[in-house]
């Protein structure tokens, strides 16, 4: 009875030393990993429906030590993201999505605003589209 109960606390005595170390290796910058973080740039895409407008490009890096699939979706039904996916960005990769408006979809004086979000492995980042309608108030077709 008495080595079993010495055997049992030497197990209690391990599993603690054990948890302890693994507190430690967390708390230790050098040893922890980097959560996965995605980087946009520009921020902001500006277009001008006045003009001919081509799609503008945002670039976008997995800043982590993982590879991962990048998705990139839009929040107006004027703003097209092309394409929707990137799979197997690798880490510190860089990939682009092309960003288009459908000006026809646009009415009125005001800026239209939307955005894009870009996202993978639960992490991500936005970028606001802003699109200045071609059509006035006096331009705006009778309904």
């Amino acid at each position: 009875m008495k080595r079993t109960l010495l055997f049992s606390i030497f197990l209690m005595i391990m599993m603690m030393a054990a948890g302890l170390a693994g507190l430690a290796a967390a708390k230790d910058p050098d040893r922890k990993e980097l959560a996965p973080i995605i980087k946009t740039n520009p921020s902001i895409l500006n277009f001008n429906c006045n003009a001919v407008e081509r799609a503008k490009e945002i670039a976008v890096t997995n800043a982590s030590k993982k590879a991962m699939t990048i998705n990139a979706t839009a929040n107006q039904s004027w703003i097209t993201v092309e394409p929707a996916s990137q799979p197997d960005i690798r880490p510190l990769g860089v990939t682009t999505f092309r960003v288009s408006v459908d000006c026809r979809e646009l009415r009125g004086s005001k800026i239209e605003t939307g955005l894009v979000s870009v996202e993978g492995m639960g992490f991500g980042s936005k970028v606001a589209v802003r699109a200045k309608s071609k059509l006035g108030p006096a331009a705006r077709p009778a309904k």
